[in-house]
């Protein structure tokens, strides 16, 4: 058995490194042609022709820099799009600003519309412009209204190519206006029912307009009470909406009700991946993504200034309990371990209470019962982690009194830790900040503080005399 689970497990790694090797090796044969003198696209498109967009872009990022730019002029503008969509911010820029006007202009024409305005808004503002001189008035109208919105809200993560019907087209209509729309929209999922001034009135899913009479009119089957999100409304809330509906496409709406464009699936995936990011740097006090250098001194030196402050505070509540101390030598043995696991025991309930906050779980009611469970968790770990470390004390130093001390010590630290990474995030939230901002650094800080001073005013009291 534990050899078939063995195999189980090793099988996909296996099937990865060979597709490792496989894009390498094909990168190699790229590097090659690029090389060569002469007109090497045909050749290089057709070596390439079999590659999914992430697998191509893969591939991209393996050559070395030099031929990078290269390599997307030797494709045709709608693969080399493929590329872009692929590639992090730092590169599409770098390629971008490599390509001549002209050529950049016209992937950025293959590029859904909400990709391009990211793109736009990562370039150089001159460069930008220029590349935006040189689209139709339409495209360039269109795409200085996307850039016009703010980036973590649905305006500015939306694509504007989507399909709308009326209420009076019929169903046969609407299938066959579905098929010459649809090789120009950004996905098909749902068929948007819109009024003479463009609100939205409806949606149909492809099932049911498949399903339907041919002959029904689209406003006797539509669905009227239609999911949508504001064009101003924040990218974490959009999210939240796609997730509670199970809806592969959310429409965007403007303050009239007015369709104006469409967040789907995967850019919700991209959202979440941004926004856990995000928090995962808040946690530690670091700023997001590749910032400049002195960007990212300032982001760090504020939470670095709290963790110094609250050590001296720490070292200030050792030297308040010199006294016992300097009669019990043997209780600076435990000093790093109880502050180690209070501190960890606040990240672990921190954790826990910043993913529920994200999913929207935390009402009034819901917070008070969090806390409890907290609670009740940090009583048993505390208990659990306070008979092995009194245990180890006794075995060690032979003293009941330290051991006892050591282990009671532990067990708050524990309890009020967990407190800690529970109630802050939640007080937070209540006043309507980010609750990410109670971040690692901070309540790691914070427990330390409480921690030694629990097992100091413990040790004075047990063994103050001794």
């Amino acid at each position: 058995m534990r050899e078939t689970i063995r195999v189980r497990t090793a099988a996909p790694l296996a099937r990865d490194l060979a597709r490792v090797r496989k894009l390498e090796a094909l990168a190699v044969r790229v590097s090659s042609l690029l090389s060569m003198e002469g007109r090497t696209g045909r050749r290089v498109t057709a070596l390439l022709a079999s590659l999914r967009p992430p697998e191509l872009a893969a591939v991209f990022r393996l050559l070395p820099p030099s031929q990078r730019v290269k390599l997307v002029r030797a494709l045709d503008p709608g693969r080399a799009a493929e590329i872009i969509e692929g590639l992090p911010r730092g590169l599409r820029r770098e390629v971008l600003e490599g390509l001549p006007l002209k050529e950049a202009a016209e992937i950025l024409r293959r590029l859904s519309s909400d990709d391009s305005a990211d793109v736009l808004l990562e370039l150089d503002p001159k460069r930008a412009e220029a590349i935006l001189n040189t689209l139709s008035p339409e495209e360039r109208e269109r795409a200085r209204r996307l850039i016009s919105y703010p980036d973590d809200t649905a305006g500015g993560r939306m694509a504007t190519e989507f399909v709308t019907a009326t209420e009076d087209m019929t169903v046969e209509e609407a299938i066959e206006h579905l098929r010459k729309e649809a090789p120009f929209a950004e996905s098909v999922y749902y068929l948007y029912v819109v009024d003479k001034e463009g609100r939205l009135v409806g949606v149909l899913s492809l099932r049911e307009l498949i399903l339907a009479p041919g002959g029904a009119k689209l406003g006797e089957i539509m669905r009227r009470d239609v999911v949508a999100v504001r064009v101003d409304q924040d990218q974490e809330e959009v999210a939240k909406v796609v997730a509670e509906n199970d809806l592969l496409a959310v429409p965007v709406v403007d303050q009239g009700g007015r369709l104006v464009g469409i967040v789907t699936a995967d850019d919700v995936m991209d959202i979440l991946t941004e926004e856990a990011f995000e928090d995962l740097a808040k946690f530690a006090g670091a700023e997001v993504g590749l910032a400049p250098l002195w960007s990212a001194v300032l982001r760090r030196v504020p939470w670095l200034l709290i963790c110094m402050v609250g050590e001296l505070l720490t070292g200030r509540v050792i030297k308040g309990f010199e006294g016992v101390l300097r009669r019990v030598m043997a209780l600076s043995f435990f000093m790093p371990v109880i502050m180690a696991t209070g501190g960890n025991a606040g990240t672990q309930s921190l954790a826990t209470t910043v993913r529920r906050v994200a999913l929207g779980e935390l009402s009034y009611v819901r917070a008070f019962k969090v806390v409890l469970r907290e609670l009740g968790a940090a009583v048993i770990l505390g208990a659990f982690m306070g008979m092995l470390l009194g245990v180890a004390g006794w075995v060690w130093l032979g003293s009941t009194k330290v051991a006892l001390v050591a282990g009671a010590a532990i067990c708050g630290a524990v309890v009020v830790g967990a407190l800690q990474g529970t109630v802050v995030p939640i007080v937070l939230t209540r006043m309507g900040l980010d609750p990410a901002l109670a971040s690692g650094p901070f309540v790691t800080t914070l427990s330390d503080i409480t921690s030694i001073f629990i097992y100091f005013l413990l040790a004075h009291a047990i063994v103050g005399r001794m």
